[in-house]
C-alpha cells in the first residue's frame, strides 16, 4: 500500500526543480505517491495526479538536514528523475497488469479421423487451381511419410503431431 505526500511547495535549485521527501514517509510503506499542490504563478501546477517514489529510488540520493528543522532528513530528488522513474515505473505496472491478466487461452482443437482428413484435402483440391491441397503438401513436407495426427483448430487452421 503506498503512501499519499501532498508536496506544498519544491526546492528550486541550480535551475531546476527539486523535490524533498522525508525519511519518515518510508517507515511503513516502500512506495509515496507524491502529489503537488504547488501552483505556478499562472496557476497551473508542476505536475497533475501523482509521482510514484520507492525506498529503493529515494536511496540514490543522499539524506540531507533540513536548515530549520536538523532532526527531519530528506532525500533531495531532481523533479526530472522523480518523473523519469514514474514513467518506467508505471510502464513496467502496467505490462504486469497486462501479463497478470491475460491467462494463456485454451486452443480448441479436434482430431480429425482419416475420412475427414481425406475430405479437407479433396476440398482444398477443389477450390486450388492448380489442383494441390496446401494440407497435403504441409504432411508430406513435415510428416515426411511417417504417420502424424492432424487436428483442426477452426476452419482453415490445422496443426501435425507426430504418432
Amino acid at each position: 500500500m503506498a503512501k499519499d505526500f501532498h508536496l506544498k511547495y519544491p526546492q528550486w535549485s541550480g535551475g531546476s526543480w527539486v523535490v524533498g521527501l522525508g525519511s519518515y514517509l518510508f517507515r511503513q510503506s516502500n512506495k509515496v505517491h507524491v502529489y503537488c499542490d504547488y501552483r505556478r504563478k499562472s496557476g497551473s501546477k508542476l505536475w497533475d495526479g501523482y509521482k510514484v517514489c520507492t525506498k529503493a529510488f529515494a536511496e540514490k540520493y543522499p539524506l540531507t538536514p533540513l536548515k530549520s528543522n536538523p532532526q527531519i532528513k530528506l532525500y533531495r530528488i531532481p523533479f526530472g528523475e522523480l518523473e523519469t522513474f514514474h514513467e518506467e515505473y508505471m510502464e513496467k505496472e502496467h505490462l504486469a497488469k497486462q501479463q497478470a491478466t491475460k491467462p494463456e487461452q485454451k486452443v480448441n482443437k479436434r482430431l480429425l479421423n482419416k475420412r475427414e482428413l481425406e475430405y479437407r484435402i479433396l476440398q482444398q483440391k477443389h477450390q486450388n487451381k492448380r489442383n494441390i491441397s496446401p494440407l497435403e503438401e504441409v504432411m508430406k513436407v513435415f510428416c515426411e511419410e511417417r504417420p502424424c495426427n492432424v487436428f483442426e483448430i477452426d476452419k482453415d487452421n490445422y496443426e501435425l503431431e507426430y504418432k
